[in-house]
């Protein structure tokens, strides 16, 4: 949804809310200039609890698409059978690996969920194809 206000008020967003509950709809993706005030944020996080999932993205994260830029590398979810055999290979928890955090562009453009492991695939030219692993996690 495309949001006609620069930045999204409380009100604003309840009205967003109530159109989504309406027409069934569990995962919203709301686009707008400035992004959401504290409050809405706040209220948007404490709505994801509520089986209501509202992503935010300013206008201005959309203009790029971050997967053509000459840094990104192939990010890709471990199934939990994968992740299972990682941990067990590696010998490691959950708490061990190396952290990629939700509010990161990547994460934000995939829709990763807290919880899951990223591989991301990284090439060389001495060592060929590399593989790292990273937990998505909520930044603190």
């Amino acid at each position: 949804m495309f949001c006609a206000v620069p930045r999204i008020g409380v009100q604003e967003f309840r009205k967003y809310v109530i159109l989504l509950e309406e027409h069934n709809i569990h995962h919203c993706i709301l686009v707008s200039g400035l992004g959401a005030t504290s409050c809405t944020i706040h209220i948007m996080q404490s709505a994801a609890t509520n089986q209501l999932d509202v992503e935010l993205f300013p206008y201005k994260y959309l203009i790029r698409n971050p997967t053509r830029h000459r840094l990104y590398k192939p990010h890709r979810i471990l199934s939990d059978t994968e992740k299972d055999q990682l941990l067990h290979r590696y010998h490691v928890t959950e708490n061990k690996l190396p952290v990629l955090f939700k509010s990161d562009r990547i994460c934000q453009y995939f829709n990763f969920s807290v919880g899951s492991v990223v591989e991301i695939t990284r090439c060389f030219s001495s060592l060929g194809p590399y593989k790292t692993y990273r937990i998505v996690k909520n930044s603190e």
